[in-house]
This record gives structure tokens, C-alpha cells and sequence, in this order.
């Protein structure tokens, strides 16, 4: 048996997730006025404040952080998500310490770890997830909390209908079928994910999904920025390359126009698929690319006879010092 630590149970149980997630935060409350919004993380826990920027767009606008340091000017009247799956994450404490220093209204989501006694030690609002999960299959329980405290804090419309929608749509078999086709176009080759400003946090976590499960390079760009650089890399490359181009269904205008004509040009040079996102609203479109990239990155993994679990390399950098 390959799947080892069982990662295809996680991915069964992705749907469900979401709907624990949302409901994890039903009772918390946070103190108003809010003003801006910080989500700091790394990692794995780092891509649900990615999303969330993406998703909200600016109605409000959420500042992802993934490093040790706040953006200048958060204070009293920030929000400041504080997220670490295992709650060890040493950028994270130290973004919190700082949170705690400028006074910011802290929430700390996390399994347990320092950040949990952390934030019980200074009276901060916490929310403890489910733990004993590897930190990239707890993206429900780190994402859909932070939607429903914004919208306890009536800075979001209700989310209900939309999660609820999502949850739904995520049990199509669909993805898994669509996920195991992609692996097999994948197999053997350098994946390049290029994506609109919107689908670019999915991008991102379809990256980070084939690195850390099926143990392979994959890069990521975004529209419009790698029209000026690089897709000339192209030209001569000798590397056997299949880019993946990601774009919602209502895109249009220039940049429409931009992904038609890369799609075409590089065509002629590698291997190119375009995924479409369509369903009915934001939230969807979103976490099908989420859910579909899992499932790729899982196949992947099977067919290079890997355990998608460990991650070999990142331990033995932990080894040589606190990185998470």
C-alpha cells in the first residue's frame, strides 16, 4: 500500500470539512470598531488567508501575511488572524507577539501547540481545530472559520447558502475523475500553473499540493505580470514542461484576450491545459480548483509510487532548525 498514512481519507473527507469548519466559529465574537484585517500564515496555513483576500476581493479587504512581521500600521482596530495548524510555526509566534504589542484583536486558530498557550495566557479569542491531521488537509478547518467570524462581525453578508452550495459541489466525482486524468498528463513532467489575479491563490495551493504530496517541482506565475517576462523563457527551453492556465468562466476584457493568446503561442512549444472554473459563484469556482488540484497531487503521488504524507525534505531542514 503506498497511501501509507491514508491521505485519500482526507481528501473523501475534504467536503465535510467544510461544513465543520464554518460551523467551528459559530459562537465567537470579536470586539468592533474593525478597520483592517491581517491573516498571517505559513505554509499550508498561510493559503487560507490567500484565499480569503481572493474570495472577499476588497468588500473587505484581507492583507495576507506570510512572514514574522505585521504590515506598518496595524493597531487596536485591526483584526489579526493568527494561523498555525500546528501552533509551532516560529514566524507566526512572532507575528503574534508583535499583534499582541500594537494591540491588535487577536484570533488565534491553531490545533494546539505555542500558539494556543499563547493566546490562553493572554485572555486572546482562540478557536482549537481538530488535530492530528498533516497541516494541508486542515485547509477547511483554517479558511472557513475566518468566513464566519467576519460575518458574526457583520463585515460579510451571510455565508451560509454559499458554504453550504460549495459542500454540495465538492461531492461530485467528478474531481476525482478530472484529478486522476490530470496526474496521468502530469507524470513525468515540470508543471507550470499560470492563473488570473482571482484563481492565483488555487494556483498556488495546486503547486504547493504537487511539491508536498507527489514530490515534484511546480512553479506558479499570474496574469498579467508573466507576459512581460516569462513566457519568453519558453523559446528555448529543452525542459518538458505541461502548463496548466486557470481562469474563472466570467473573465473578460484584456485579460481575456492576454490567456487566449498565450494559451495559442505557447502551445506551439509545451504541453498546455486550460482549466475552466464555472460554477455559480465565487466561492465554488474557488475551492473546485482547491479540490481539483488535491486530487491531481494525490494521483500524482500514487502513480510515482510515492506516500503523499511525509514530506522527507522539509523534516530534514526542520532538523537544522524551527521552521514550523
Amino acid at each position: 500500500m503506498i497511501d501509507k498514512e491514508r491521505m485519500l481519507e482526507h481528501l473523501e473527507s475534504f467536503p465535510r470539512r467544510v461544513l465543520e469548519g464554518f460551523d467551528l466559529a459559530k459562537d465567537i465574537r470579536v470586539e468592533k470598531p474593525i478597520k483592517r484585517i491581517v491573516a498571517v500564515g505559513m505554509g499550508g496555513s498561510g493559503v487560507s488567508g490567500l484565499l480569503l483576500r481572493s474570495y472577499l476581493k476588497d468588500k473587505p479587504y484581507v492583507e495576507p501575511v506570510q512572514s514574522d512581521e505585521l504590515p506598518p500600521g496595524v493597531d487596536q482596530e485591526t483584526l489579526a488572524f493568527l494561523v498555525s495548524y500546528s501552533g509551532e510555526t516560529r514566524e507566526t509566534l512572532d507575528a503574534y507577539r508583535e499583534a499582541q504589542r500594537k494591540f491588535c484583536k487577536i484570533l488565534a486558530i491553531t490545533s494546539g501547540g505555542k500558539l494556543e498557550r499563547l493566546a490562553a495566557a493572554d485572555s486572546k479569542v482562540r478557536l482549537k481545530i481538530p488535530e492530528g491531521l498533516p497541516p494541508r488537509a486542515a485547509l477547511p478547518y483554517l479558511f472557513f472559520p475566518m468566513l464566519r467570524v467576519l460575518q458574526n462581525a457583520e463585515l460579510i453578508p451571510d455565508q451560509r447558502d454559499a458554504v453550504m452550495s460549495l459542500a454540495k459541489v465538492l461531492q461530485n466525482e467528478e474531481y476525482r475523475q478530472r484529478g486522476e486524468e490530470l496526474a496521468s498528463e502530469l507524470k513525468d513532467r515540470v508543471t507550470v500553473l499560470y492563473a488570473t489575479p482571482f484563481m492565483a491563490p488555487a494556483a498556488y495551493r495546486m503547486k504547493c499540493q504537487l511539491n508536498e504530496n507527489a514530490k515534484c517541482p511546480a512553479f506558479v506565475n499570474v496574469f498579467p505580470e508573466l507576459l512581460h517576462n516569462e513566457v519568453e523563457g519558453f523559446q528555448n527551453t529543452r525542459a518538458d514542461f505541461h502548463i496548466i492556465m486557470l481562469r474563472e468562466d466570467s473573465l473578460a476584457g484584456p485579460m481575456s484576450r492576454d490567456f487566449k493568446v498565450v494559451k495559442r503561442v505557447l502551445k506551439a512549444r509545451c504541453k498546455v491545459t486550460e482549466l475552466v472554473f464555472s460554477e455559480k459563484d465565487r466561492l465554488s469556482q474557488l475551492f473546485s480548483a482547491v479540490h481539483l488540484g488535491d486530487w491531481a497531487s494525490y494521483f500524482l503521488a500514487i502513480k510515482c509510487d510515492t506516500d503523499p504524507t511525509p514530506t522527507p525534505v522539509i523534516s530534514e531542514i526542520k532538523r537544522h532548525g524551527p521552521v514550523v
